[in-house]
């Protein structure tokens, strides 16, 4: 282990008798680590809900908000996801139809 010097010392077991959680405490710290994780999930897909939703057509927009907002559980990051997806998916088929050259009929060259 290293300490501020920056020297590796060998760690006898001494110390760690004081910093050992108990069933309580490591409940305790893996609710706060588990709270901290769907924090930083709901942030990531909040970021990437946000930056799709100008980019989506009215309807599509209508139909991913009204996804999001029939979620009952706001952890429920499941639910969530599957709306980004579908919002995701339409937006990539309404590129694809936008960007898909118009074919020429009756023309011969």
């Amino acid at each position: 282990m290293m300490n501020i010097e920056g020297d590796m010392r060998l760690v006898d077991g001494r110390g760690f008798d004081k910093v050992k959680l108990d069933k309580a405490g490591f409940e305790k710290v893996r609710s706060i680590h588990y709270n901290w994780y769907l924090h930083s999930i709901k942030a990531i897909m909040g970021q990437l809900g946000k930056d799709m939703l100008p980019k989506l057509n009215a309807s599509s927009r209508r139909k991913f908000l009204r996804c999001l907002n029939d979620i009952v559980d706001k952890r429920d990051l499941v639910s969530a996801a599957r709306c980004l997806i579908e919002a995701k998916d339409k937006l990539e088929s309404e590129k694809l139809y936008r960007t898909r050259p118009v074919a020429r009929q009756g023309i011969i060259h």
